[in-house]
């Protein structure tokens, strides 16, 4: 769809019917993407797992995932929103996306830790609730050290969009600019180590 025809749609649809977030998707979103999401028949995880891994996962996420499924789907979803297809993230968008698919697969490994390998996930000073699962399994070996370490690296590549505050020599402080050139090396990084991880994490549920 060209940009006037799709500018005369946006311009076309009824501003008083939006009241709230599904409103505005419901309303906005060409009919194309919304039977898109309808095909998808509620398995975001499932979209969004195969998206990054590159697989046609046959893993039972919903069993795996167990009363924690609902929740990671709805992350999910929150991602394929953004971009149905994550190769097709521009701009600013990567850091709302990279945090709820953060969220999303942090289910797994809390799942993984304390459910399947029944062991308790160890705090580490300085280094914040949310890492400490990530440190635990790069402590170990094999996937669970490949698993670990490219969700880690992922959580720092986030932390270069929220982290951007900067205090000058005179003590003024502004916002340090991220350019289109380091969006781009950055959403690189991440999807690389998405993909590294899920592809280790895989082998764990199958």
């Amino acid at each position: 769809m060209s940009f006037s025809k799709l500018r005369d749609e946006l311009k076309s649809k009824p501003l008083d019917e939006v009241t709230c977030l599904q409103d505005f998707h419901s309303v906005y979103f060409s009919e194309s993407f919304k039977g898109a999401l309808k095909d998808l028949n509620d398995k975001y995880i499932n979209h969004l797992f195969n998206d990054l891994s590159g697989l046609s996962s046959q893993a039972n996420f919903k069993e795996f995932l167990k009363g924690t499924y609902m929740q990671s789907n709805e992350f999910a979803k929150d991602c394929i929103q953004l971009a149905y297809h994550s190769k097709s993230l521009y701009g600013l968008r990567i850091k709302g996306w990279t945090d709820s698919a953060l969220k999303c697969f942090d289910n797994f490994i809390l799942i993984l830790i304390q459910d399947v390998l029944i062991e308790k996930i160890k705090s580490t000073p300085h280094l914040g609730t949310e890492r400490e699962k990530y440190k635990h399994l790069i402590d170990k070996s094999g996937d669970l050290h490949v698993i670990g370490m490219g969700l880690e690296v992922v959580y720092q590549q986030r932390n270069e969009f929220s982290h951007i505050e900067l205090i000058d020599v005179d003590g003024k402080r502004r916002q340090k600019p991220i350019s289109k050139k380091k969006i781009k090396v950055l959403k690189q990084i991440i999807l690389e180590n998405f993909k590294m991880s899920l592809l280790a994490l895989e082998k764990q549920m199958v």
